[in-house]
């Protein structure tokens, strides 16, 4: 990062590959069954890089804009694969051990950050990038995270930290937020907010649609998240392995205390499930299922 001529900047590592976001909407490889990975993870990276550059120049002959490089965009919802997205998992190109393998690697650059007082606030698929090399997944755009310095707290962002932090404001995204978040209780965010959206990851993952139902406006969506729990993963499909299940829950709880407390607790149970051990976190009993409930009959104000 510099200053030259009055203008600040900052410049960082180029990745080569695509986020997870795109490698998701990719669809499996030909022959693979649901839950049982056929590639390796940089070959889907590879195969979604492909699919987009056919899309891309797709698009820009269709569009004389694009194609003169008069509008530039972000989005790549276009990308979604020409398979309709089931609620099974059987549309994601990744298998169970393969999704573990990378929210093992996200939940320890997580850890790397909360070590230092840092929570992301914004993690999901289209944050983070897929290398194209070594299929190893890199946690970006740290734009609205929370940094803990001398017991006080304070915005990454410097425009206008009073605002951006103050009780009620809602930063993320509505899919991936945790109920403290959608409830505007900043007080209450920390790194166990990281990790209720990496559950939301694994979830999605996992069965091929998100927490959250899409095309529902924003309040809805933050509604949902603290009110209604999602559908159990395997009764959207029973392949699921139940340990995978029970991590995937845990993180999801709606009252922090309830999640892994650490993302280095959350990887080493993912760690265990890998290596067939048995795995630390043990499925809600009924009177947590009740609190639970009780907890998300609040709704946002």
């Amino acid at each position: 990062c510099g200053e030259e001529d009055g203008h600040y900047y900052f410049a960082m590592e180029y990745v080569d590959g695509v986020t997870l976001d795109e490698l998701m909407r990719l669809g499996p490889s030909a022959g693979s069954s649901i839950g049982a990975a056929k590639e390796p993870i940089s070959g889907a990276v590879h195969r979604a890089q492909r699919r987009k550059t056919t899309m891309l120049e797709r698009c820009a002959s269709d569009n004389p804009e694009l194609k003169n490089g008069m509008r530039l965009t972000t989005d790549t919802s276009f990308l979604e694969s020409d398979q309709e997205r089931k609620p099974d998992g059987s549309h994601s190109p990744l298998g169970f051990t393969q999704s573990a393998h990378l929210l093992v690697q996200i939940a320890e650059a997580l850890a790397h950050a909360h070590q230092r007082g840092v929570v992301h606030r914004d993690l999901k698929p289209a944050n983070v990038m897929i290398a194209s090399e070594d299929g190893r997944p890199i946690v970006t755009d740290f734009g609205l995270a929370l940094v803990a310095r001398d017991n006080a707290v304070e915005c990454s962002r410097r425009l206008n930290p009073e605002r951006l932090t103050a009780h009620g404001e809602l930063l993320g995204t509505p899919a991936y937020m945790s109920p403290e978040q959608a409830r505007g209780q900043t007080d209450r965010i920390d790194e166990r907010s990281d990790i209720y959206a990496m559950g939301a990851i694994l979830y999605e993952m996992l069965a091929g649609v998100p927490v959250v139902p899409k095309n529902i406006d924003a309040y809805k969506a933050l509604t949902y998240v603290v009110s209604k729990e999602p559908a159990r993963l395997r009764s959207l499909n029973p392949r699921i392995p139940a340990d995978l299940e029970t991590i995937c829950n845990k993180c999801l709880c709606k009252s922090p205390d309830a999640r892994y407390q650490s993302a280095e607790a959350f990887a080493d149970d993912l760690k265990r499930f890998i290596d067939g051990r048995p795995i630390l976190a043990r499925p809600a009993s009924r009177s947590e299922e009740h609190t639970s409930e009780l907890q998300s009959r609040q709704v946002i104000s």
